[in-house]
């Protein structure tokens, strides 16, 4: 059966071989990690650092805040300006390309790392919660995209000696309210309203004294990170961290 599948796959990567996910060039075998040619990858460059909500302002470090009344914090590796990194999240969002997922975790997960390397802090231990879809937007779309990118994240943070304790809950938070797309509102206030009460937390008693990383493709307005911080905070949550693919 072994040796089956060793044929099947070659004859599979014959006809259809592994492609670079940004130029399409045929991969060669060490490549195929993360879908990326060795070119490509090269293109990839980030800063380490964690961000206001409010401003997008670089702050010094993980315990520090800009804006007092945010929730959160934001950690993100890319400007969504980056034309390599919104094609990446196209294919994943829209192309339905899962094979997305795995570069844009690592990449998150190497800025992270990077980023918590300054910290005066030995270890880490965090609850990762992947941004919810409404049930029925996840049916039509087939998968959540941030629930993929959660998983090879907490599989790429495991290795590491950062965090002692990392996990992932993927149902503690749903999206209860089905709401309009926030692709199609125009202003931060109009999204603020359009997201307002559409999340539902399933297991208060896990929150209390607790850190949490929300994941999510994009950082926009942070409207919907917005509200989940708020529902984690308020039931006794002690850090909580936004980390993103990108930022606008």
């Amino acid at each position: 059966m072994k040796r089956l599948r060793e044929i099947l796959k070659i004859i599979f990567d014959a006809v259809f071989p592994p492609l670079c996910l940004n130029c399409s060039i045929i991969l060669s075998e060490p490549e195929r990690e993360l879908s990326f040619c060795e070119g490509c990858l090269k293109k990839f460059s980030y800063i380490s650092g964690f961000f206001c909500p409010a401003c997008k302002k670089r702050l010094p470090g993980p315990e520090t805040k800009c804006h007092q009344g945010e929730k959160f914090i934001l950690a993100s590796p890319f400007k969504f300006e980056d034309k390599i990194v919104q094609k990446i999240i196209h294919l994943l969002k829209y192309k339905r390309v899962k094979t997305a997922a795995k570069p844009l975790a690592f990449f998150m997960s190497q800025y992270l790392l990077k980023t918590l390397e300054k910290s005066p802090a030995s270890a880490f231990s965090a609850t990762i919660i992947p941004v919810p879809l409404h049930k029925s937007k996840e049916r039509k779309r087939g998968f959540n995209q941030s629930l993929l990118i959660s998983e090879w994240l907490v599989f790429y943070l495991k290795e590491s000696d950062i965090f002692h304790d990392i996990s992932m809950e993927k149902s503690m938070i749903i999206k209860s309210r089905k709401a309009p797309s926030q692709t199609e509102q125009k202003s931060y206030l109009s999204r603020e309203e359009n997201i307002k009460d559409s999340f539902r937390l399933t297991n208060k008693g896990k929150v209390s004294g607790e850190n949490f990383i929300i994941v999510d493709d994009v950082f926009t307005s942070g409207s919907t990170t917005r509200e989940i911080a708020k529902l984690l905070k308020i039931n006794g949550a002690k850090k909580v961290w936004a980390l993103t693919a990108a930022r606008t």
